[in-house]
């Protein structure tokens, strides 16, 4: 108790005025008073939690200070100065760690519920600091420990590393702190195996805290000690039926859709599916396009599918009696072409039935089958060129639910790991070439990120290295613990879909530098980790907020993982269903964000027409609020549309079909809201930027023949190919303002409907008020565009001139 005041009394003293800030990544004096305060709390928690007296009082003592110290060990590394000095205080702060480390884990039971979140965040965060990252060994060392030294080109202050050398027996105090951490790592897997098994036996669930600690746990484990990255991929593999179906679904994912087609997925946009929470009606949209009156895309409904069969068959017979000749028969070609396509008819069921059968069966089977993820190539265009060449196989290429398996991964050495078995059930036979068991299997067979990058993959160089110094029996220790977590993990919750953004993030922080979704093919368990994943995003009914987030990690490997996604998604919504609607697009726009923020753009085989599709049937509602959050969206994320994605969607979609409809809207809100996509996201040069290149800006188009020939702008000044768009789209937008102004004063009446005539004074009047703020916000040398400014805020200004005296 007198230790612990004074303690707190020398933090106050240490933290006065006098003493200047530090950086958290520095090591001061302030930070080991923090570091031994703690240390001295934790020794005396044990007789506390005997006597039962004050525990929750150190509990809160210890929780303050861990939320103190979290900043400093949140950092990566401290800095550590050249020379000697900094070699003993890097191995002085190890020892620091390692002991924090130890009591916390040691006594994380006895502390309260409250503050356990801070010290699992202790723990996972000293378990990645770079104090104990590995390097590999110059050619000519062997296996050891070091401190190297700092490159002559670094700055005074940078962090030693620990390295692999030969000299073993001067490195014995750097060897024993690296045991140490070995030992940790082990301990502190074996406890979230005891506490996860536990709370699975007593059908429990874990706390999110506890939850989010062992995923953090499971995804650094999964590189630094062996076995554990091929128990975990054979306990959230997907079985072979499983596969099957994921196969069959991207493989309908990798026909591009037509306009106004109805694509073979439900909701928003138009399926032969029963929608999932709606009425049970199946919804399928038909799009009418005319140059003229643009008529939105309309939603109809569809009988079921026994009356559909029903009338087929009846359409059949009739064609069979009409075509057959004076005995009734019908010619020998005519009749074989029927007797196909009944023969087809009746074996969809049947073949419908045999995968169900099929993948029932395989959501029992335990038995070995060497998995292909070769027909997921349609995710990774750029490997189809790799398909049919002879490399080596593929590590993923396992036998993902055999009872016992021996990792082959290079973290796994000679661990054999047990994973949970229900039945010993045959594996099913299958002809589908994904399931086939052929030696090699090109896809994702390429040079690994991990071969060049050691720090993540060489983890089984210093346990061998380790062993060889001190044999231990952590190994086996781990192999007794009992398996029931696996139980958890296997059911691809929560916990799984932290682990996997985990997962992520620690490859991506580890490794350091741009990683391509070819190299992302070639990380032990990424493929079935991704597999997984789109598999529960299809037949999910409901998808949970951790799943979510998951998936937008999982852009970070694979932007045109959103296809999927999208497909996913609006294929399950209802689009008379407003919130699920909301729902999904709110989905749409935070898988679109993760992509902009990365500055890359959507890519290029982004099924848009899909997606405009989905737009198209949500116009045909005529629900306002669901028409103004797609175009919010639209706003706000206009520059992650490029190249052909941004051309289909401003010149298709928005002007050539949707602009009067959009323009002379009667909710006010919608068309204030077009009218600002059309000012400041459609075109991105600027106005004035648009004059010096040669284009006279006449925005309402009033006054004929305002445009040079387009050979003097748009070839020789015009070099970059969104500038080409910009004009493209400009010249489209001056086009469409002359026929609305052509109609208003009689001169055409095929432009927009006569309906929408009542609107047109209003909505030039609110265009004129929008262009004022617009030349307004461009004088005043803004560079990103503003948001949404409502109508209310722009009464007020005058507009300005539309029309100049050189025009």
């Amino acid at each position: 108790m007198w230790e612990g005041l004074m303690g707190r009394i020398v933090d106050f003293v240490g933290t006065g005025t006098d003493e200047p800030h530090t950086d958290d990544n520095e090591w001061t004096p302030q930070t080991e008073r923090r570091m031994k305060h703690l240390l001295r709390l934790l020794k005396t928690l044990k007789v506390y939690e005997e006597t039962k007296q004050n525990l929750d009082g150190v509990s809160k003592q210890i929780g303050e200070a861990l939320k103190e110290l979290l900043p400093s060990l949140k950092k990566s590394t401290f800095l550590y100065p050249r020379g000697p000095v900094g070699q003993g205080l890097f191995t002085k702060v190890r020892k620091y760690l390692l002991d924090l480390w130890h009591l916390l884990l040691r006594d994380i039971d006895a502390i309260t519920a409250t503050h356990q979140r801070f010290a699992y965040e202790a723990i996972t965060n000293i378990i990645t600091r770079q104090e104990f990252d590995i390097w590999p060994p110059p050619p000519e060392a062997s296996h050891g420990l070091t401190i190297s030294a700092p490159p002559a080109s670094t700055s005074p202050t940078t962090t030693p590393v620990v390295t692999l050398s030969p000299a073993v027996a001067s490195q014995r105090e750097d060897m024993i702190i690296m045991q140490r951490y070995r030992v940790l790592l082990f301990n502190t897997q074996a406890y979230i195996s005891v506490r996860l098994s536990d709370l699975s036996d007593a059908s429990l669930t874990a706390s999110y805290p506890f939850t989010l600690f062992c995923a953090r746990v499971l995804a650094v484990n999964f590189f630094r000690l062996p076995g554990v990255s091929q128990t975990i991929i054979n306990t959230v593999s997907l079985r072979p039926g499983e596969l099957l179906v994921l196969q069959q679904i991207l493989e309908t994912l990798s026909k591009p859709t037509a306009r106004g087609s109805s694509a073979p997925v439900q909701g928003t946009v138009p399926d032969t599916a029963r929608t999932a929470g709606g009425s049970g009606r199946r919804i399928r949209g038909t799009n009418h396009n005319s140059n003229n009156n643009n008529n939105a895309a309309a939603a109809t409904t569809t009988t079921d599918e026994s009356e559909k069969e029903k009338e087929k068959e009846k359409e059949k017979e009739k064609e069979k009696e009409s075509e057959g000749g004076t005995d009734g028969s019908v010619p020998s070609q005519q009749q074989s072409q029927e007797q196909q396509s009944q023969q087809q008819s009746q074996q969809q069921p049947q073949q419908q039935q045999h995968q169900e059968q099929e993948l029932e069966k395989a959501k029992h089977n335990t038995g070995p089958a060497a998995i292909s993820y070769d027909f997921m190539h349609v995710l990774f265009p750029s490997t189809n060129d790799r398909r049919n060449s002879t490399n080596t196989r593929h590590q993923h290429t396992t036998a993902p639910h055999s009872s016992t398996t021996t990792s082959s991964s290079p973290s796994s050495a000679t661990t054999t790991t047990t994973t949970p078995t229900a039945t010993t059930a045959s594996t099913p036979t299958t002809t589908t070439s994904s399931l086939t068991t052929s030696a090699h299997h090109a896809f994702g067979s390429g040079p690994s990120i991990l071969a060049h990058y050691q720090p993540l993959a060489d983890w089984h160089k210093l346990h061998a290295s380790l062993l060889r110094w001190r044999e231990d029996n952590e190994d086996e220790k781990l192999s007794m613990a009992p398996i029931g977590w696996l139980a958890a993990l296997g059911a691809r919750d929560k916990l799984f879909y932290l682990f996997l953004k985990d997962w992520i993030w620690h490859i991506v922080g580890t490794v350091n530098e741009n990683i391509t979704p070819d190299q992302w093919l070639n990380i032990k368990g990424y493929l079935p980790f991704l597999a997984a994943v789109l598999y529960d995003m299809h037949t999910r009914e409901a998808l949970t907020k951790p799943v979510l987030d998951c998936s937008v990690t999982l852009l970070a490997s694979n932007p045109s993982l959103i296809t999927p996604y999208i497909h996913f998604t609006l294929s399950r919504t209802n689009v008379f269903d407003t919130y699920a609607v909301t729902d999904a697009l709110s989905r749409v726009e935070t898988w679109v964000e993760a992509i902009e923020v990365r500055g890359t753009g959507l890519p290029d085989d982004l099924d848009i027409e899909y997606l405009l599709n989905a737009f198209r049937i949500i116009l045909s509602t005529e629900h306002h609020q669901l028409v103004l959050k797609m175009l919010v969206i639209l706003y706000k994320h206009a520059e992650a549309f490029m190249g052909k994605n941004r051309h289909v969607l401003f010149s298709e979609f928005l002007l050539r079909e949707n602009f009067y409809r959009l323009f002379l809207h009667w909710d006010v809100n919608v068309r204030n809201t077009y009218h600002q996509i059309l000012i400041y996201r459609m075109v991105r040069l600027k106005r004035s930027q648009l004059e010096q290149k040669g284009h006279r800006v006449n925005e309402l188009g009033l006054k004929k023949g305002n445009r040079p020939p387009a050979s003097s702008f748009t070839r020789s000044m015009l070099l970059d190919r969104e500038e080409l768009i910009d004009t493209s789209l400009y010249e489209q937008l001056e086009d469409a303002m002359q026929a609305l102004q052509e109609q208003a004063r009689g001169v055409r009446t095929d432009v927009y409907p006569q309906e929408l005539e009542v609107y047109l004074p209003a909505a030039l009047s609110e265009y004129r008020r929008y262009l004022s703020f617009y030349w307004k916000w461009e004088a005043a040398g803004s560079h990103d565009p503003p948001k949404l400014v409502p109508l209310m805020f722009l009464d007020q200004m005058e507009p300005p001139p539309l029309f100049r005296d050189d025009d």
